[in-house]
């Protein structure tokens, strides 16, 4: 039977759903993150991590981990066309509101 608990506090900022729009809003620590769940074995050995699905969610949108192979190319070579002064391959952000009529 495993033992629930928290041996140390995060050197992250935790922040209140009073403070921030969304509930379960976290300055984005990979360390914040799993100190908020972790349970430990009777040996006090890290045996699972366990954060509120919304919060999981944004994790993963947070680091990219739900982009395809062909998105995360695309930004790369983005990337690249930045630091190379390419420019003339962006989108003025005018031209992209007025296509998008906002």
């Amino acid at each position: 039977m495993p033992f629930y608990g928290l041996n140390h506090k995060p050197s992250g900022e935790i922040q209140t759903s009073k403070q921030t729009k969304h509930p379960y809003h976290v300055r984005m620590t990979a360390e914040t993150i799993l100190w908020q769940g972790i349970r430990y074995d009777r040996g006090g050995k890290p045996i699972e991590v366990v954060i509120p699905y919304e919060q999981f969610v944004d994790f993963v949108e947070t680091y990219g981990l739900d982009l395809t192979d062909d998105e995360k190319e695309s930004i790369a070579e983005a990337k690249a066309d930045r630091e190379a002064g390419r420019t003339g391959n962006f989108v003025a952000l005018e031209d992209l509101e007025k296509e998008l009529g906002i």
